[in-house]
């Protein structure tokens, strides 16, 4: 008889756990566009030079304004012909990357937070809800976007590598898993950059890695050298805020990081508490991790290291982006980094409370209510941000339109393409020609 609750209880975990991403794959199929966006448009001069010269390694490695997207571009590249560049397939592979994304955080979850038993498919549930969340529309309507989810599965995979390693094997095959993902991740964008120095805590706390840690810190100063070099400053540079400047008026840079952290569960105009809390419970439940369950160190330092990740990747976007003013620390296409220290503060306070002295059920309603708390600021948010979905929608079908029936360079209707419409107007005869991109000629 205790097998039927059980089960019961499983079949229900799984749907709480598929829902959320059926729903968004969904959404993605209604309203993704056939139509290449932004940033997009500047893989079809390396397409024409497919058609003429062929690439090299210098056009994959180089800069897409202060990036070095080698990586995605591949993939970008070797999607197209196979799919007629159709935009929409690449919608779908960055659904499947963000899927093995939660593979991996679930899996850690589970790991940490084991002592739940089956009331795990709570903060499973509320995790799978954040990560298909479509509070990243802007991505998830985006190919491009492929640049934003490959470097956060690579940097994920590191992180599993180093940290779920069996102690009973040789060490080398995980620092060397974990390296092999460190470089993928940061010739995606340069955010992976950061994989090198979050995954130090993760070498210094397991003490059979630390003979690797000279190896680490050599392999990421030589791959960062070689990412830096030949780099040339980009107009994206003209945005980067001085240090002179965040000393002499440090409210500014504070409000950016609020706005860019919190933005996630509160689509409104700049507030500041929720990503100030965020950073504060993180600060606050990892001092409690070192000084009072330091006998969780090992789970703890994962998420840890996830946090720093994303705290990391904020201020890096602050100091390149801040000029831009706190508009742009609200776009949706940053939320993806503000979903992952959510998670990761989340996972260390409930950590913590799954392993206090407390009753076991006063221990499971604890860890139950952080999570449900998180799942329902998602929950109540999603309607809004399923508006914004249909909004690009109706602005992408509007630009395609345009395109479609566009005969000279001049018209205006270009600049809803690219901000350069002769560009434009060249490019997307080339699609036509292609029969590429959505586009297509009149008969």
């Amino acid at each position: 008889m205790p097998r039927v609750p059980r089960l019961l209880g499983m079949v229900l975990g799984a749907i709480l756990c598929l829902a959320p991403p059926a729903a968004l794959a969904v959404l993605i199929d209604r309203f993704g566009v056939n139509l290449p966006h932004t940033d997009q448009w500047e893989l079809v001069p390396l397409m024409q030079k497919q058609d003429h010269a062929g690439f090299s390694l210098t056009d994959f490695f180089a800069q897409h304004g202060e990036q070095r997207i080698v990586f995605p571009r591949l993939l970008m590249l070797a999607l197209a012909p196979l799919t007629n560049w159709n935009i929409r397939v690449e919608l779908f592979v960055n659904f499947l990357l963000a899927a093995a994304i939660f593979l991996i955080l679930v899996r850690l979850l589970a790991d940490t937070l084991s002592a739940l038993g089956r009331w795990l498919m709570v903060p499973a549930a509320c995790a799978s809800l954040m990560i298909f969340s479509p509070v990243q529309w802007e991505n998830l309507l985006w190919g491009w976007a492929i640049s934003w989810f490959l470097p956060l599965l690579t940097f994920l995979i590191a992180v599993t590598a180093l940290a779920k390693w069996p102690e009973d094997r040789p060490a080398w095959p995980a620092v060397l898993i974990a390296v092999a993902a460190a470089v993928l991740s940061q010739y995606s964008l340069f955010h992976g950059t950061l994989t090198w120095i979050s995954c130090i805590p993760i070498l210094i706390v397991r003490k059979y890695l630390r003979k690797f840690i000279g190896v680490w810190v050599l392999a990421g100063v030589a791959f960062t050298a070689l990412y830096l070099y030949g780099r040339h400053p980009s107009h994206w540079e003209g945005f980067y805020a001085s240090p002179h400047s965040l000393v002499r008026d440090p409210r500014m840079a504070f409000e950016y990081l609020s706005y860019y952290l919190g933005r996630p569960v509160l689509d409104l105009d700049p507030s500041f508490w929720v990503g100030t809390m965020l950073v504060v419970l993180f600060i606050l439940s990892t001092i409690l991790l070192l000084v009072v369950r330091r006998d969780r160190l090992e789970s703890g330092v994962i998420w840890f290291s996830i946090g720093c990740y994303a705290l990391l990747t904020a201020v890096m976007t602050m100091l390149g982006r801040l000029k831009l003013g706190l508009g742009n620390a609200g776009a949706s296409r940053y939320t993806t980094i503000g979903i992952l220290l959510m998670l990761s503060t989340a996972a260390l306070i409930s950590l913590l409370l799954a392993s206090s002295r407390a009753g076991s059920s006063l221990r499971v309603v604890a860890v139950t209510g952080v999570w449900l708390v998180l799942g329902a600021a998602f929950l109540a948010d999603y309607p809004s941000e399923v508006a914004s979905m249909r909004q690009a929608y109706v602005q992408r079908l509007d630009s395609k339109q345009c395109l479609l029936r566009v005969t000279s360079a001049d018209d205006p209707c270009l600049t809803l393409a690219y901000p350069d419409k002769h560009v434009a107007f060249r490019r997307s005869l080339y699609l036509k020609d292609m029969g590429w991109g959505g586009l297509t000629r009149a008969p």
